[in-house]
């Protein structure tokens, strides 16, 4: 009878001698596989690092560039399947290492040696570092860019500001007693004198409020917009099938028994539009192709419409999404806007930035125009498929002289990149900043329904909680606006007990408690 407990217990033995060892097998295969990708992250971030001039960098942007340099080489590389097996043993799964790339790859070393008893890997000194949260140097800057904020919700809300807000102080007083924290003026309407009217309502809620409410200026950029329409129509609306004309030429009449005529101001953009190249107006409620091209323009058949019928009006703007467009980042307008924008604003945004060139544009306009204010903060605004094509070196170029962050504009990049591929684009632009510790602003069509209706869609519930994520959250003017605030500010509020960034937090449940009632 013993000696059969004792083979049972040396079978036992066996099993679990042989377990431990495939166990401990795993933990030291994955600790090589770790460590070589490391090692790799390491090679290439320092060969990125170096491309980017760092001699040239703020030295207060150095260290975030090195582990923006560090991200990049890890993205250059397919660690799913990685995940998966670490995520399998509790560990880290790597989906939170944007902000420090290398202590990450370093914490799941140091685990798996000791998992996979090793000799022991000492912590490197960098862990201790906070990159997430508060006194981290995105957490800085974006005190510095959109104010400090309320306690209970980590993204700043933006709201732009409306005509009356120039004469109605009463209507500003009750934006900021809302939630606003930073004001945003485009600069594609309005004038000076009344953006300057605007500032001094706002500063006096601030003021009455106690609050420090910053100023964004929008510098309104190279945005092809409709001029002027011409119609014989006269309630003038165009459906899916219809056609209209579009042109280049000042004086507008009856082209080619089409309807309705539109004009826009860059002629060598439409006498180079070929058939069956695509036409968007109005970020991309309206979408058309070329059906014939004449000498004074094109007829456009509409093939989708956001509803049934729409409006259209001047100043709206138009997309061209199968061609890039080889025009200037700042107008002379733009320039001039910049001395407003140098006394009164506490950031300025850029519009429609392509690549590296449109931003050594703005950096030198910046460093001629204002002079004296080295760290005037700025944004780059992202609405282009090649502006998205060039982010990583973009975000580089723009932070080398001053701090600089960047706002998903997603009405024009939809329209630009697709729909379909939108969701994706907006994902990859959050990594990339906050790899590179920068802010964000997600822009464009917030709850547009509520600040235009009154009344919010249960998909715009669900984009808010999306763009909780991005530091800032930018509402548009409508006459709908102040439940726009109120509405954003208490999702976010609710939004920030269960999520920062891409991390689940995991408050107490009520529903969860149902369970013993």
């Amino acid at each position: 009878m013993n000696r059969k407990r004792l083979q049972i217990s040396d079978k036992g033995d066996k099993v679990m001698t042989n377990q431990k060892t495939q166990i401990n097998n795993i933990y030291k295969d994955l600790y090589l596989e770790v460590s070589d990708l490391r090692k790799n992250v390491y090679k290439d971030g320092q060969q990125i690092y170096a491309s980017w001039d760092p001699s040239t960098l703020r030295e207060d942007f150095k260290e975030a560039a090195l582990n923006f340099a560090y991200y990049v080489a890890l993205r250059r590389r397919d660690i799913r399947s990685l995940q998966l097996k670490l995520g399998n043993l509790g560990l880290s799964s790597l989906g939170r290492l944007e902000g420090h790339v290398l202590a990450t790859l370093d914490l799941v070393v140091y685990h798996l040696a000791k998992s996979a008893n090793m000799p022991a890997v000492d912590i490197p000194e960098h862990m201790t570092k906070t990159s997430q949260g508060q006194g981290s140097t995105l957490d800085q800057l974006t005190k510095d860019f959109f104010g400090s904020g309320a306690e209970d919700r980590y993204s700043r809300i933006m709201v732009t500001m409306p005509n009356e807000a120039a004469t109605d102080q009463d209507l500003v007083d009750q934006m900021v007693k809302a939630g606003l924290d930073v004001a945003r003026i485009n600069c594609a309407h309005d004038d000076v004198s009344t953006w300057r009217k605007m500032v001094e309502n706002i500063h006096q809620a601030g003021k009455k409020y106690e609050r420090d409410i910053k100023i964004f200026t929008d510098i309104a950029g190279p945005k092809v917009r409709i001029q002027a329409i011409y119609t014989t129509l006269q309630d003038p609306k165009l459906y899916e099938g219809d056609i209209f004309f579009l042109t280049s030429d000042t004086t507008l009449k009856d082209f080619y028994d089409c309807e309705i005529v539109l004009s826009c101001p860059i002629p060598e953009i439409i006498q180079d539009l070929k058939v069956d190249e695509a036409v968007s107006l109005d970020d991309g409620k309206i979408i058309g192709k070329v059906q014939k091209s004449y000498p004074e323009g094109v007829k456009i058949r509409i093939t989708q419409m956001a509803s049934n019928g729409k409006k259209v009006k001047a100043t709206k703007g138009i997309n061209f999404p199968d061609r890039e467009l080889n025009i200037p980042v700042l107008t002379d307008k733009d320039i001039d806007d910049l001395a407003f924008s140098k006394e009164e604003a506490d950031v300025i945004g850029f519009s429609f930035v392509h690549n590296l060139e449109d931003v050594r544009q703005i950096n030198q306009v910046m460093a001629d125009k204002v002079t004296n204010d080295e760290e005037k903060l700025a944004t780059i605004k992202l609405e282009t498929v090649s502006g998205f094509e060039n982010l990583i070196n973009i975000i580089i170029e723009a932070n080398r002289y001053r701090p600089t962050g960047i706002m998903i504009a997603r009405g024009d990049l939809a329209v630009e990149v697709g729909y379909l591929r939108l969701s994706v684009v907006q994902e990859e632009i959050l990594w990339f900043c906050e790899a590179a510790q920068i802010p964000v602003i997600w822009a464009t069509q917030v709850l547009e329904s509520l600040v235009k209706s009154g009344v919010p869609s249960r998909a715009e519930i669900s984009d808010v909680s999306m763009g909780s994520r991005a530091e800032c959250v930018m509402l548009n003017k409508g006459e709908h606006i102040l439940e726009g605030i109120n509405l954003l500010r208490s999702i976010l509020e609710d939004i920030d007990e269960h999520q920062f960034k891409k991390t689940a937090l995991m408050k107490q449940l009520n529903v969860a408690n149902t369970i013993f009632e």
